[in-house]
C-alpha cells in the first residue's frame, strides 16, 4: 500500500466519531452535568418529544443561556481515555 492509499484516520477513530456516538456523548455529558432530560432531548432533536414540542414555544435566548452553562462539560479532550 503506498502512502497515497493509506487512510489519514484509522477506522477505530472514525467509529468513535460517528454521529450516533457523538449524540450519545452529548446526551451523557449533559445529563451527567445536571441538565434536565427534556432540554437534552430537545437539543438532540429526539422524536420522543413530538407531543411536548407541539405545546412548547422555545425561546432562543433562554435555550442559549441553558446551553452556555454546559459548554465546559461538552469540551472534547485532545487525548482519549480508551
Amino acid at each position: 500500500m503506498s502512502l497515497q492509499e493509506k487512510p489519514l484516520i484509522s477506522n477505530a477513530v472514525l467509529n468513535l466519531l460517528k454521529s450516533h456516538n457523538m449524540r450519545k456523548l452529548f446526551n451523557s455529558a449533559m445529563l451527567n452535568a445536571g441538565a434536565y432530560s427534556f432540554h437534552v432531548e430537545f437539543f438532540i432533536g429526539s422524536g420522543k418529544l413530538d407531543t411536548h414540542v407541539a405545546y412548547f414555544k422555545a425561546s432562543h435566548a433562554k435555550l442559549t443561556d441553558i446551553g452556555i452553562n454546559y459548554v465546559l462539560h461538552l469540551t472534547i479532550k485532545k487525548k482519549l481515555d480508551i
